[in-house]
């Protein structure tokens, strides 16, 4: 493994083709240099005139990493030619005319500024040692074109980062909108997840209250066919009551399911909710008809509840008196109504065995979660003098918005 290079190095060390390139321009600049013909008021090329062109030309191995220094270096090398009465050649003036680019391509304004008044310093004392038919032609010339690579470089540098803005600027906006999907399907599957849960606990109270009772009434109908027909038809009875109105909730339940319009207005017609404190007489007596003793009362001013707190405390009764039918044994069953203030309380409390794992079953879940929709809670355990007792306490108002399915 190699060695790690220092920072300050790795700014100074040229690469392979940087290298190539200065060596090329060096040996372009001290061939031309040798072929030079002697002109009037310069002298003879000799040794220090030859160092002082290879020192000038090698600088444009560092024209991208350090351009200001590289600059410094080149001028100072043409300046010493000039002074010294040699000729600067015809490479160096463009070395001086590339560094003058890069400096302004790729630093910023404070240096490519620093750069362009050291090159016109530089420039300033090579012409004074020109001759004066040739010294002010020298002057001007090159103030032209060196200003011009300097101004080319720093409008490469200005529509560079122009596009590196742009590009920045797409990758923010990319970044942004892959951010937006990933939230919109994370709320998509959750609102699926809601909506799954809300259908599982829907099919849940409809279904588990009419089994129960269906379960219930075919076996005192078993028994009682040949004892007591009258008894045994009204068992039948009450299952074709029962099993018809399950089928009626349920295919209101599959016609908001099948609506694929995005209007849904039939849909949310067909499944208005309808079932509140209102229908506690007729539900009490389905249990009543399939042998479990309930009784009813109410304390305080009954009011009005919202309809999503009327079906709420509705389905709770409904799945609390199930769950006696089918765990509690033989018992009695009794649905009190407490009308305070802000909230209402419902109790539905039993005299039977009572419940091991009070916390266990979908249907305990499902009652806690159609309160807490609604600001509510529901409390379930043992009763205080035994058996078992739900309490639902729910606001007459939806403390914030919860669906009303």
């Amino acid at each position: 493994m190699a060695p790690d290079v220092p920072a300050v190095l790795r700014l100074w060390r040229p690469g392979l083709w940087e290298v190539a390139v200065a060596a090329a321009v060096v040996a372009l600049s001290l061939r031309l240099l040798s072929m030079a013909e002697e002109a009037p008021g310069f002298r003879t090329a000799d040794l220090v005139a030859y160092a002082l062109t290879a020192a000038g030309a090698a600088t444009i191995v560092w024209a991208r990493r350090q351009p200001l220094v590289a600059l410094a270096i080149a001028g100072g090398c043409v300046t010493a030619l000039a002074w010294r009465d040699y000729q600067t050649g015809e490479v160096l003036p463009f070395v001086v005319t590339g560094l003058l680019y890069m400096l302004g391509s790729y630093r910023a304004r404070r240096a490519a500024v620093l750069g362009l008044v050291m090159t016109a310093v530089f420039l300033a004392l090579s012409a004074m040692t020109r001759p004066t038919d040739l010294g002010l032609w020298v002057l001007v010339q090159s103030v032209v074109v060196f200003t011009a690579a300097w101004a080319l470089g720093r409008a490469a540098r200005g529509r560079r980062s122009a596009l590196l803005a742009l590009v920045s600027a797409a990758e923010d906006r990319t970044a942004a909108e892959r951010r937006l999907a990933a939230a919109e399907r994370d709320r998509d599957m959750l609102t699926t997840m809601k909506e799954r849960v809300r259908i599982a606990r829907e099919l849940h109270d409809v279904l588990a209250h009419s089994i129960s009772v269906i379960s219930v009434q075919a076996t005192v109908g078993e028994h009682l066919a040949t004892n007591d027909p009258p008894a045994a038809r009204r068992a039948l009875l009450t299952i074709g009551d029962v099993s018809r109105e399950s089928m009626q909730e349920l295919r209101q339940m599959l016609t908001l399911l099948r609506d694929d319009t995005g209007q849904g207005s039939a849909a949310e017609t067909a499944y208005e909710p309808t079932r509140g404190l209102t229908d506690l007489e007729p539900l009490v007596d389905t249990y009543r008809s399939a042998g479990l003793p309930v009784s009813t009362s109410t304390s305080g001013t009954a009011r009005p509840l919202s309809a999503a707190a009327d079906l709420c405390a509705y389905r709770i009764i409904q799945e609390a008196l199930t769950n006696t039918l089918k765990h509690a044994g033989p018992s009695a069953a009794s649905v009190g109504l407490w009308y305070d203030d802000e909230v209402v309380r419902v109790v539905i409390s039993d005299d039977g065995r009572g419940a091991e794992t009070p916390q266990a079953g979908h249907g305990l879940i499902g009652m806690r979660e159609r309160a807490a929709l609604l600001g509510g809670r529901l409390d379930a355990g043992p009763g205080p003098h035994g058996g078992f007792e739900v309490t639902a306490t729910l606001p007459y108002e939806a403390a914030f918005a919860a669906p009303v399915q």
